[in-house]
């Protein structure tokens, strides 16, 4: 019996023991714990209160209940002040919508992310990015939301649309003015260059003929000089547009080289043109374009070329592209300054503008003309012997069909008056441009009545003559040559004169000017300087002339 009691009494000692260990290491667990929480409420406590974005405390119906200092900086209330009220009192009216939206968000997401406006406590207003977060506390769900001033990044934005509006501006601006310059300029040259041509074709004496040849070639230099303002300011403005027609390389050439004879002779510079074996006959591409950097590189290689020669070559290289060169024994210039050359107002050295003059702009025009057209060029020049330019284009083979003759010929086109009784209605203010306009037509054997403004185009079309056709400037007094032309479309002349055939003939070159003609009814457009072949084909298209070839 005393064996079973001191059994159980040691018994009952190991237990008293093991509890009382079990106790200690509870206290000690809890202790840790405890210590464990209080230093993870004292790292929370110093993230809250040192944010430096305002920080705020609310239940899910949107009441506050605690924020740090940042928030009551920020809204200029105490934090007594701040737990008395709503989250919603802290929005103008306007904000309220988005800020419910926003509260059912996080309630039902755990999370969300909002832009916002609130006012202060004087009444101001800021704009705020506000990241909501929900979370259990003390067996609660609370949200937290981080409040972000977003003032400065609001002012950085509305400077930066403030800054492109002021250079969307100043680019149209540019464009105006560019614009306004190129109609001024072609407006006289018009007379210049058209009377020019007339004087040529008079049989003048040959000294005579060489001092008008000269006036004729400063107007087309002129001429050159605008072009390349307008496509340097059109390709800044990514307005540049291409056209695809069906042409022949050879003929191109041709005609670039038959331009620039005359003055090659005068300086006693050969003209040469080589074609490789396989070139097509027809190809498909942007013909103008591709005549405008021909006619500037053949222009500068006569330009530094004391004597000597001119080449321009054309091949097909890998069958893609079309491979140009047009290549000089010229002044050349240095290797290092190759790439600087295709730089917009730059050229060689100061020398070079002074001797040789030009804007340093064609070059400019020409790369970003093949960059366009989805080609490139490159520069090789060495001092006192000479330059290469090389350039190429992507290959688009014709589909029309091969003429059996192989390469066509130069032709010479006739023209005559279908009827003896062609009349067209020419719509021009300025008085020198209608007296060319009126010899031009009539060396086509077309008679011409005049009216200087608009509302004397609806007049005479009134007036019951058999007009073929309307020649129409575009500027003019009164009534300008598109509202005159919407009137006539619209039937205001007569319900017969609806379709007559209106061909512009405007100094407005650039782009958006053509295509103001064509939305206001036009059916054709010659930019000045008027040139006579451009007006037959434009008359032949209105059916007033017919054509054949010698």
């Amino acid at each position: 019996m005393s064996q079973d009691t001191e059994k159980w009494k040691r018994r009952y000692e190991r237990e008293k023991a093991a509890r009382a260990e079990a106790e200690a290491l509870l206290e000690g667990k809890s202790f840790e714990l405890y210590e464990a929480n209080k230093k993870l409420e004292r790292k929370f406590r110093l993230i809250f209160e040192s944010s430096l974005d305002g920080l705020i405390l609310h239940d899910l119906d949107g009441t506050i209940l605690e924020v740090n200092e940042t928030a009551c900086g920020l809204f200029g209330y105490t934090a007594d002040e701040f737990v008395r009220k709503r989250l919603l009192d802290l929005h103008p009216a306007e904000a309220l919508p988005g800020c419910r939206e926003a509260m059912k968000d996080v309630a039902s997401e755990g999370d969300c992310r909002f832009e916002t406006v609130f006012r202060r406590a004087g009444g101001s207003e800021f704009p705020a990015e506000v990241t909501s977060t929900r979370f259990e506390l003390e067996g609660k769900p609370v949200v937290q939301g981080l409040v972000h001033d977003i003032t400065e990044r609001k002012q950085v934005l509305e400077d930066l649309r403030t800054a492109k509006e002021e250079a969307e501006h100043a680019n149209e601006a540019k464009s105006l003015f560019l614009a306004t310059m190129s109609h001024e300029i072609r407006t006289p040259l018009n007379g210049i260059i058209g009377f020019t041509d007339m004087l040529l074709d008079a049989g003048l004496v040959p000294e005579q003929h060489r001092n008008v040849e000269m006036i004729r070639r400063s107007g087309d230099m002129l001429l050159n000089i605008i072009n390349d303002i307008l496509d340097f300011s059109r390709m800044e403005s990514g307005r540049l547009e291409l056209e695809e027609v069906d042409f022949s390389p050879g003929e191109c050439i041709g005609e670039v080289l038959a331009l620039h004879a005359q003055a090659a002779a005068a300086k006693g510079v050969a003209l040469r043109s080589e074609f490789s074996p396989g070139l097509p006959e027809m190809v498909r591409g942007d013909v103008a374009r591709l005549r405008q950097v021909l006619m500037n590189l053949v222009s500068n290689a006569l330009k530094f070329t004391a004597r000597g020669v001119v080449t321009v070559r054309c091949r097909t290289g890998d069958g893609e592209r079309l491979w140009f060169s047009v290549k000089d024994n010229g002044v050349g210039f240095d290797p290092e300054q190759a790439e600087r050359l295709f730089e917009p107002f730059h050229q060689g050295d100061a020398s070079t503008t002074r001797r040789f003059g030009g804007t340093g702009l064609g070059l400019a025009v020409c790369r970003g003309l093949l960059e366009r057209m989805g080609g490139g060029i490159t520069a090789h020049g060495v001092p006192g012997v000479g330059a290469d330019f090389q350039f190429h284009i992507p290959l688009a083979r014709s589909e029309r069909p091969v003429s059996p003759g192989g390469e066509k010929k130069t032709r010479t086109t006739l023209w005559e008056v279908i009827s003896m009784e062609g009349l067209v209605l020419l719509a021009e203010d300025n008085p020198i441009n209608s007296q060319l306009a009126i010899l031009m037509l009539g060396s086509m054997g077309v008679r011409a009545h005049v009216a200087t403004n608009g509302q004397e185009v609806l007049e005479r079309l009134r007036s019951g003559a058999d007009y073929r056709a309307v020649l129409m400037d575009v500027r003019m007094p009164e009534m300008d040559g598109l509202e005159a032309t919407r009137r006539i479309r619209d039937g205001e002349a007569g319900k017969q004169w609806r379709e007559i055939p209106i061909i512009a003939i405007t100094a407005n070159a650039m782009p958006a000017d053509e295509e103001a003609c064509r939305e206001a009814g036009m059916t054709a457009y010659l930019s000045k300087p008027l040139r006579s072949e451009e007006l037959q084909e434009a008359l032949a298209r209105a059916g007033l002339l017919a054509a054949g070839e010698l």
